[in-house]
């Protein structure tokens, strides 16, 4: 992921700027971004977290693009009386975009779709009946697991052309999995095209 973070500054850096056009079919794009990410499961909340994600992607026209991307991401949330929720994993998504305009800012849509695997690891206090009745506590009792599933949702944002080359992208998604995990994320990437 730095790697490809590198490759975009250096490549930014040695082009120069210059006007940027509308990109046309056969046009190959490699981007690096971030992200946060709401993930829900089918019982709580896990939280927000961090999301790393690369891609690629090759413009079919001026209106169609087809992509992969790869993430990974990490939640932690922790509660006051104890219970706390940790999730990480990783994702690889297929993307196909409809774009709008011809400008140097161009909005886009479209379904996304891939697998996701998630590893969770849950703990809760365990409590036991003390005096009068009253629950004392007596340890965590503990969860962990690992899911890989098919996801899908949708995808959105804009496109701002940063010279010839260099593009910017805010957007962000929604996914469900069969399982009922729902992964809502926002946040920019940067890429370079050919």
């Amino acid at each position: 992921m730095q790697r490809i973070a590198v490759a975009v500054l250096a490549l930014t850096l040695v082009s120069g700027t210059a006007s940027a056009q509308s990109p046309v079919g056969g046009t190959v794009e490699i981007s690096a971004g971030g992200a946060v990410n709401h993930l829900t499961d089918d019982e709580s909340y896990l939280g927000a977290g961090g999301q790393l994600s690369g891609g690629v992607s090759c413009r079919l026209s001026r209106r169609l693009t087809v992509g992969v991307q790869v993430e990974g991401f990490r939640h932690d949330r922790h509660f006051d009386s104890g219970v706390e929720f940790k999730a990480s994993g990783a994702a690889v998504v297929g993307e196909l975009l409809f774009w709008f305009g011809s400008s140097k800012v161009r909005p886009f849509a479209g379904p996304v779709f891939g697998l996701i695997t998630v590893h969770q690891h849950n703990r809760y206090p365990r409590t036991v009946p003390g005096p009068h009745g009253l629950p004392v506590a007596d340890g965590f009792d503990q969860t962990s697991n690992a899911t890989r599933e098919e996801v899908w949702g949708g995808a959105g944002g804009v496109d701002i052309a940063a010279g010839k080359r260099l593009f910017v992208r805010p957007g962000a998604s929604v996914r469900l999995s069969r399982s009922f995990f729902i992964s809502i994320q926002y946040g920019l990437s940067v890429g370079w095209r050919w």
